[in-house]
This record gives structure tokens, C-alpha cells and sequence, in this order.
């Protein structure tokens, strides 16, 4: 009896061992795949803090892209808006995407608090049930992206960045073209 236990506790030991190994090989294949499909910007449908349809599509071409993906209540993302908002003339050569989770009610109050409304290259989205977070992989807060011209991933930011850094980012795109 006592040797049908001790079988038991290692066959659950090393089945334990082997779905974690599993579990690892998984998770690093699965981001290994989205860092692949990330290199090009993804088709993707959001919906503006004013209720209305956005897609991908929309998006000008040969236009450089910043995803930042914010919290409104984030001290880092309110940080990165006030940097922006006082460069937003040196910001006019790319479209910037402000996405959140949160209602569009909060996103578009934290737009017209750091007076980032109202621009043509500006736009505030809702991520609505997350589909955005999931399809780029946002795993922190804040998060941002920077597409160049072609579309093609430049850089990508987690956690606080300043927006000279991106500001940088779009130089160098435009040296490439």
C-alpha cells in the first residue's frame, strides 16, 4: 500500500513538472507568434469617445502611427498627455491613437483635461471588451506602440515613456523613407 502512495506522489509530481514545462513552451511560443503579427500593423475595430465606429482602415497612409494605451486615473499616462499636449505641434506628422478600456464618457474627459481634443491626427477610442489589449498584447499601463509610415512596428513601450522618446522615433522614420 505504502509503495502504491509513493508511486502515486511521483506520478503526480512529474505530471505537475511536464504541465508546467508545457504551460512555459506555450507561453513563449504564443508571444513569440504575436510579436510576429505585431511587426505590421493589424487590422483592428474600436469604437471613438464619441460613440462612432473606428477601424484600422481609417488610419491616413504613409502617415506614421503612436498606439498609447492609457488609464485615465494612471499618473504616468497623465504625464505622457501633458508632454504630449505641450508638443502637439511637433506631434502633427503622425496620427495618435489614445485607446482605454474605460467608458467613452472618461476617455473623452481626459482628452479635453489635457486639451488633446478636437485635432484631425489625434483620436480617443474605446477598447470595447478588451479585443484591442488581447490582439496587441497589452500586458501594462501605460503602453505604447510606434508604427512608422510603411506601417511597420518602430518601437514598443512598456510603461512610462517620454514623448521626446517618441518624438525620436518618428525622426529616425523619417530619415528611412
Amino acid at each position: 500500500m505504502k509503495k502504491n502512495i509513493i508511486k502515486f506522489i511521483i506520478f503526480l509530481v512529474f505530471a505537475g513538472i511536464g504541465y508546467l514545462g508545457y504551460a512555459v513552451v506555450e507561453k513563449i511560443t504564443h508571444k513569440k507568434n504575436v510579436e510576429k503579427e505585431l511587426n505590421e500593423l493589424p487590422s483592428f475595430n474600436l469604437i471613438t469617445a464619441d460613440s462612432t465606429a473606428f477601424s484600422s482602415k481609417q488610419l491616413k497612409k504613409h502617415k506614421p502611427i503612436i498606439i498609447l494605451y492609457f488609464n485615465s486615473e494612471c499618473h504616468f499616462c497623465q504625464e505622457e498627455a501633458t508632454q504630449i499636449s505641450n508638443l502637439k505641434k511637433d506631434f502633427e506628422q503622425a496620427d495618435l491613437l489614445f485607446i482605454s478600456r474605460e467608458a467613452p464618457g472618461k476617455i473623452k474627459e481626459f482628452a479635453e483635461t489635457y486639451n488633446l481634443n478636437n485635432h484631425d491626427n489625434i483620436y480617443f477610442l474605446h477598447d470595447l471588451g478588451n479585443a484591442f489589449s488581447t490582439k496587441f498584447d497589452v500586458n501594462s499601463i501605460p503602453f505604447t506602440m510606434v508604427y512608422g509610415a510603411d506601417k511597420t512596428l518602430l518601437a514598443k513601450y512598456k510603461g512610462a515613456v517620454k514623448a521626446n522618446t517618441l518624438l525620436k522615433d518618428l525622426t529616425v522614420d523619417s530619415l528611412f523613407k
